[in-house]
């Protein structure tokens, strides 16, 4: 017998052989006998794809398998010498040069209560011809074909069991199949997985499905996608994932709650590439915690943290602690910790599209470092720091002490931000902070207000009856001499301990 290995599964079997007068050849193999095989100068072969049997059936050869040919030598007497070799044929699969491979693992029937089925998806390197078709598995189970359009697939209602799956696609044929493609799955249940039934990341760039319920998601790993289904699910953290930090929109879905409250030592949470609402908890050690575009409320909890609010209309809690707050774009809650702690909070503003916000907790009394201070950074500072060139304080012009002083206040070379204290006449009602003319109306009363068209300045009002400051945006649109509420931008109304000194506003 000559060994063969191919990819043909109609292969060509061939062999030596010396025959004796009277002495005839048979070969048996994958259940099929031909009989009187010709030899032809010692050398004998049978082509199975065209021979017929004289006995028998002949099986089809599948790819990756090996099969034993039997040739035997009858004499005239009836004597059978078979040869005394196995497995002398092996029939290869062929690799095929079209790949599958999957691009997304999505819910069949997104947000269901009681299902969980998956659909898979991806791409294919190229058409598939006659004959090909893009095989699924879970594991080493078959599932069946993908439906495929040009050159992308798709497999849907994939019933998974909770747990971890490893879904497999590749193209085949009749004689082989490409290269795999895989995808992990943690899979839930349509009950809370919580406690000892968390979804937990144990590698890089894998599919987590809470499905319904309330569920614990422990970890965020390299390329992960998570999708926390119905109900309020919790990414909890135990020490910063560059990979959560950086993950794209798409990678997070359906999970209300991100949380390092676990974590033993300060960690970095940035979501801002995500649109989804989120509740972020920090660690209560130093924290420094970002919010996306949606309307978060994040809290820092115990230590020096550094707050930002991202887009949308957030609400940001410092708890204990000297912490730093951005509220950025959209009308803002900050709640800067404990009164009299202290210890200073910072209250940064950089940019026009952050003003707006409503600041609570606001210490104004104690020395230098024990309380909060109001910064101003970036293109606000280039704004309003008119005066001081490389930065600083503010240069203040401020009321006299008495009601309808009409201090004379030149915007254009001496001051670039006016005060009123909220004693002696000064200031006006609590009620009265967020009116723009009111507000107007108390600074043209208390100033002679010297501008030209584009000046700017930073107003700051203390309440005359409660520990309630506001700060506004002034900008002179050429119309008097006047401020007119139309001119005016509310930057945020502060509840305070106290009246407001100018000496807690800085350039930085």
């Amino acid at each position: 017998m000559n060994a063969l290995s191919t990819t043909d599964t109609t292969p060509v079997i061939s062999g030596t052989a010396t025959l004796g007068t009277g002495e005839q050849l048979a070969m048996t193999v994958n259940g099929a006998t031909y009989n009187n095989v010709p030899v032809t100068g010692g050398v004998w072969s049978i082509d199975t794809g065209t021979a017929t049997p004289s006995s028998g059936t002949l099986g089809t050869f599948i790819p990756g398998n090996s099969y034993s040919i039997t040739a035997t030598v009858t004499d005239t007497a009836g004597n059978a010498t078979p040869d005394a070799t196995t497995n002398e044929l092996l029939i290869t699969s062929t690799v095929l040069t079209t790949t599958a491979t999957i691009t997304n693992v999505t819910e069949t029937t997104a947000n269901s209560p009681s299902s969980t089925s998956l659909t898979l998806s991806g791409t294919l390197s190229a058409t598939l011809v006659a004959g090909e078709v893009v095989k699924v598995y879970d594991g080493a189970t078959p599932l069946g074909n993908a439906v495929v359009s040009g050159t992308t697939w798709s497999y849907s209602n994939v019933s998974t069991t909770a747990g971890s799956h490893t879904f497999n696609v590749e193209v085949a044929n009749a004689t082989g199949h490409s290269a795999t493609s895989s995808a992990s799955v943690i899979a839930g249940t349509t009950g809370n997985n919580s406690g000892g039934a968390a979804l937990t990341s144990t590698s890089a760039g894998e599919y987590i499905f809470g499905f319904a319920g309330t569920d614990t998601i422990n970890g965020f790993a390299g390329s992960d996608t998570v999708n926390g289904g119905r109900g309020t699910d919790n990414l909890v953290l135990t020490a910063t994932s560059s990979d959560l930090n950086n993950a794209s929109n798409g990678q997070l879905a359906n999970v209300e709650e991100v949380s390092a409250a676990g974590a033993s030592a300060g960690v970095t949470i940035d979501m801002h590439n995500q649109t989804e609402t989120f509740t972020i908890t920090g660690s209560g050690n130093t924290d420094t915690i970002t919010g996306g575009s949606g309307v978060d409320t994040i809290a820092g909890e115990a230590g020096a943290d550094i707050l930002t609010g991202g887009a949308g209309a957030d609400k940001l809690n410092g708890g204990a602690g000297g912490d730093s707050f951005i509220g950025g774009d959209g009308s803002d809650i900050i709640d800067v910790g404990v009164l009299n702690d202290n210890v200073e909070d910072l209250v940064q503003f950089f940019s026009t599209s952050e003003f707006g916000d409503t600041v609570s907790n606001f210490d104004s009394t104690g020395i230098a470092g024990e309380v909060d201070v109001v910064d101003f950074g970036g293109a606000l500072k280039i704004a309003f720091d008119d005066m001081n060139g490389a930065g600083g304080d503010f240069a203040w012009i401020t009321g006299n002490s008495s009601d309808g002083g009409n201090t004379d206040a030149n915007l254009n070379t001496t001051g670039e931000a006016l005060y009123l204290a909220g004693t002696n006449g000064e200031g006006v009602s609590n009620k009265d902070l967020t009116k723009a003319t009111v507000i107007a109306n108390e600074f043209n009363a208390e100033f002679n207000i010297t501008a030209s068209t584009g000046q700017d300045a930073l107003l700051v009002v203390n309440a005359t009856n409660s520990n309630t400051f506001a700060l506004y945006s002034y900008l002179e649109s050429g119309s008097g001499a006047e401020i007119q509420g139309t001119e005016l931008t509310l930057i945020g109304v502060f509840n305070s301990n106290g009246d407001v000194a100018t000496s807690q506003f800085n350039f930085i």
